[in-house]
């Protein structure tokens, strides 16, 4: 097998001394991994085409397509004027548009080929501070899910909001005091999951939830000692570079836990 492509992203930050980015396909147990490409900048949070056949990444505000095969080099996707975009992106079901976040921190819509980015999100007091984090889609390509990060009586909070995918009005979700991150949609479009960091808990110390998007109960799913981040029906999308992480499946409806790549599964609670 020839070794993956080396790439150089120029607008991206370069990585310390020694490190390297792989940008890497692996198979839900484990048993097959491939690196598609490897860089010393850092790139993030890969997003599978609907059909499987490409992965849309970030580097340095800016998006790129590979082939998830491997064959080829990279190529940008032209998002003018919007170039500063960050790790929130996500692509529609029916593969047609990109939804990305912008460090002006609003969510805008783009065709998958590149093109004018449309902004989504709506303006709120600017007392508020208001920054909105882009994580899930539905199934049915029709609302978006994201973080909201703002300021209220000299506190800052994060809670969960949706908003049409053609923009209109946001609702909230999880109006709690906790620290939260990482919405996604159930694979029926009828749940949120997410993770959050519950009262009495060591800080930082995240674990994962689910709530109806019709109810207002949340449900905690995980409760060990690792900090649980950013559930995904599917791929992860990435984490910190200087960190080592597990990558996990979780059972929607039996409560078990299975590490990618270790055959033993984990009941948790």
């Amino acid at each position: 097998m020839p070794s993956p492509p080396t790439v150089t992203f120029a607008t991206a930050a370069r990585l310390a001394t020694g490190q390297r980015a792989e940008l890497v396909v692996a198979s839900r147990d484990g048993e097959s991994i491939r690196v598609v490409c490897t860089t010393d900048r850092r790139i993030e949070a890969p997003n599978w085409s609907p059909d499987g056949r490409w992965l849309v990444f970030n580097g340095g505000g800016k998006l790129y397509r590979i082939a998830a095969d491997g064959s080829g080099a990279p190529t940008e996707i032209d998002t003018a004027p919007v170039e500063d975009i960050n790790n929130d992106h996500v692509i529609s079901p029916d593969g047609r548009w990109l939804f990305v976040t912008s460090e002006d921190s609003h969510i805008y819509r783009l065709p998958f080929e590149g093109g004018t980015p449309l902004r989504i999100s709506n303006d709120r007091p600017p007392a508020y501070g208001f920054r909105h984090y882009l994580h899930g889609i539905s199934p049915d390509g029709t609302m978006l899910a994201y973080v909201g990060l703002e300021l209220h009586a000299g506190r800052l909070m994060t809670r969960i909001w949706t908003i049409p995918a053609a923009g209109g009005d946001d609702n909230v979700h999880c109006d709690r005091t906790w620290l939260v991150d990482a919405p996604e949609f159930s694979p029926d479009g009828q749940e949120l999951w997410f993770n959050a960091e519950p009262g009495g808990v060591a800080p930082a110390h995240a674990q994962i939830f689910r709530k109806s998007l019709e109810g207002s109960a949340c449900t905690q799913v995980t409760h060990d000692e690792r900090v649980n981040w950013f559930p995904h029906p599917a791929a992860v999308r990435s984490h910190r570079a200087d960190h080592h992480v597990a990558v996990d499946r979780v059972s929607l409806g039996a409560g078990w836990v299975a590490q990618i790549g270790d055959q033993a599964a984990v009941r948790r609670g």
